[in-house]
């Protein structure tokens, strides 16, 4: 039986998906609670060492579990690798950006 994803997210909704993954993947400062999350910016977060000859690898490893975060929960979301290339933008971007950029897998419903 397909899971019922016939539900809008909030953006509180979207908010917790993005800090879980983040959380869990450890790519949060440590000790990044959850009511600060939305005032890191992208430079705050933990990537894993860089790839000799592939800039920009980290992020995408992360912009990609991000999308793949999203569908295993039964949403798509268009890719925030723009977000997160930026080290200016801030969490709150990434999670408005999520929140405007997600839509429903309504192929899944039977």
């Amino acid at each position: 039986m397909a899971k019922d994803v016939s539900k809008p997210l909030t953006r509180d909704a979207v908010l917790y998906f993005v800090y879980l993954f983040l959380r869990r993947k450890k790519n949060l400062p440590e000790g990044t609670a959850s009511d600060v999350f939305e005032t890191l910016t992208v430079a705050d977060l933990k990537f894993d060492t860089p790839v000799a000859g592939k800039p920009g690898y980290e992020t995408q490893k992360v912009a990609i579990g991000l999308v793949i975060h999203f569908h295993r929960n039964g949403y798509l979301l268009f890719t925030p690798l723009d977000i997160l290339n930026d080290s200016k933008k801030t969490m709150k971007d990434l999670v408005d950006f999520s929140f405007a950029n997600y839509y429903l897998r309504e192929d899944l419903l039977p």
